[in-house]
């Protein structure tokens, strides 16, 4: 199916509408529309005016198509990309994302669009794509540490926010730092696996940028030798006798708290400098080689992809898994998953509400904190070089003093209190914690 792929595209890019037909018509025998449609991909149209949607996903994709014509046409360099920041949104017509296998279940218009989105000529290296909810005490820092490790264009998908992450974003927005996509999900699919998808489908300003980064907000990428992100790629695309990769893996070092209590002020890459081993990992992906993300940790590529991991290792794609670590040598993600007890607390809320709805794999007992926590001790001492953490607090204190951001954030350490006050009808939260706390990290 993923050979399909690279088939189609070589004849989408040859404007080759016979053998295109055929080949799409072989996919979809009983899909009498299918010569409309590639008759309106391959034409420079706004408005497939002769093609009736059978859905509102359909309608919106062929919608799509058309504005990709109109951006082809307008494209000047600057203007076409000066709005990439513009806050949007993702409704729940787009839900059925959350279900996207990849190129098998693909309908003909998400297959011409997919093909289309392809030949998007990226100028710029690495975009970040993300899903957040209820990060604004530490999503200033986040977005700085990218910007500092050369990254332009932040995505960050978002939904249910109670803190003020969505007033924050905004501010950020309009400073064009970020752009915010409101991810209105009904909670019995995945808002992870629907933003994935929709960014790879219906997220045309993605493909701006030749490779895309997907993380959460607690995971801090940092690149091998003080290098921008931008560098190291331009010198591992350089490299002799190496097929360029389609996904990159960049190994979790998981950073512990010592099971602290209370959260403080500062930089979470300040804040918490121990490390303990754990296994896991996130993924950087060339896009034009990317099929879907329902994965989340990795991408599932054209079938002549070669994934790698940050040691520039082939990984097997059944094996991915399996593969040991790698030597840290190309970068690595620092992994801030517990922080304070107070913070893991606002997450575990967050995954409290998937699991109640299916989704298992978000059910964070409180117990967990300790058991995937750790003592802070010298052997254990690994912070991130102190360079990148100075060139990050500059910018962090750079984007604090825009206007309206340091009021976003002032308002968000405000509400910690009132959502942590949901524990005081079992004792409070601060009870929770000397309860469960082993002696080991007492």
């Amino acid at each position: 199916m993923e050979a399909d792929f690279v088939t189609l595209a070589d004849l989408f890019h040859r404007r080759d509408e016979g053998r295109l037909t055929q080949a799409l018509l072989a996919r979809a025998p009983s899909e009498d529309r299918v010569p409309a449609m590639v008759r309106f991909a391959l034409s420079d149209a706004s408005d497939p005016r002769d093609i009736t949607p059978r859905s509102a996903l359909e309608a919106a994709v062929l919608a799509q198509i058309g504005a990709l014509h109109d951006r082809a046409r307008m494209r000047t360099g600057t203007g076409a990309e000066s709005a990439w920041h513009t806050p949007r949104s993702a409704p729940r017509l787009f839900d059925g994302l959350a279900k996207d296998g990849g190129a098998a279940g693909w309908s003909t218009a998400q297959w011409l669009n997919m093909l289309q989105l392809r030949h998007v000529m990226p100028t710029t290296r690495v975009a970040v794509v993300a899903t957040i909810r209820d990060e604004a005490l530490g999503l200033v820092e986040w977005v700085a540490h990218y910007r500092c490790i050369g990254i332009e264009r932040i995505f960050i998908y978002t939904n249910d926010n109670v803190d003020g992450t969505d007033a924050l974003l905004e501010c950020l927005a309009g400073h064009g730092l970020v752009a915010p996509i409101r991810n209105d999900v009904s909670l019995e699919f995945s808002p992870q696996r629907k933003a994935y998808a929709h960014a790879l489908h219906l997220l045309p300003e993605l493909r701006d940028s030749e490779w895309a980064l997907f993380v959460d907000a607690d995971e801090f990428l940092i690149p091998a030798d003080g290098m921008t992100l931008d560098a190291w790629l331009a010198e591992v695309d350089r490299r002799p006798g190496m097929k360029p990769p389609s996904g990159i893996l960049f190994d979790w070092r998981w950073h512990v708290s010592g099971g602290r209590y209370a959260w403080e002020p500062g930089l979470v890459l300040r804040r918490f400098p121990h490390v303990r081993p754990h296994g896991g990992f996130k993924s950087l992906v060339r896009l034009a080689d990317t099929l879907c993300m329902r994965q989340v940790h990795f991408p599932e590529v054209i079938d002549s992809g070669v994934i790698v991991d940050s040691d520039l290792r082939e990984v097997p794609r059944d094996g991915v898994w399996r593969m040991p670590p790698a030597s840290g040598a190309g970068g690595w993600i620092n992994h801030y998953w517990s922080k304070s007890f107070e913070e893991f607390s606002v997450k575990k809320a967050r995954g409290d509400t998937l699991a109640a709805h299916n989704h298992a794999e978000w059910s964070r007992d409180f117990a967990l904190f300790f058991a995937w926590n750790g003592p802070e001790t010298a052997a254990t001492l690994a912070p991130p070089p102190e360079e990148l953490v100075a060139r990050v607090a500059a910018e962090h204190d750079r984007i604090m003093a825009l206007p309206g951001v340091a009021g976003h954030v002032a308002a968000a350490v405000a509400a910690l209190g009132p959502m942590l006050a949901r524990f005081d009808a079992v004792g409070g939260l601060q009870a929770i914690h000397e309860r469960l706390r082993p002696a080991a990290l007492a």
